[in-house]
């Protein structure tokens, strides 16, 4: 991320540090530009910033938005983050282990998640 110019070093610097402490980022592309939605303390609350990052951004609309969820290996959120999100406006169309040429960019235990407006 650093090398393509998606990522400046000192952030890059910073967001070791917080690994580092056990503080994960949650990252999220916008506009072709990489950007921080939020931060999880432990792995487990990863499902639950997704969630209501969601709601945030689309809860408070009557469309509906199809989701794709790709994870590395972290079937127990995904599995979480689906219970939440039954009845609810968003519908899971597609959920899968990230290739493993982008998993080994952004390491372990991450999700990634694509929304579409029906």
């Amino acid at each position: 991320l650093v090398k393509g110019g998606r990522l400046g070093v000192n952030k890059a610097k910073v967001l070791t540090s917080m690994l580092k402490l056990g503080i994960q980022p949650v990252v999220g592309v916008k506009h072709g530009k990489l950007g921080v939605k939020g931060f999880a303390k432990r792995r487990s609350s990863m499902a639950d910033m997704e969630y209501k990052y969601l709601m945030q951004k689309y809860g408070d609309t009557t469309s509906q938005y199809s989701v794709v969820i790709h994870h590395t290996d972290s079937r127990e959120e995904v599995i979480k983050l689906q219970e939440r999100l039954e009845n609810t406006q968003f519908f899971i169309v597609d959920e899968a282990l990230l290739a493993p040429i982008l998993g080994v960019h952004i390491g372990p235990d991450a999700m990634v998640l694509a929304v579409c407006k029906k």
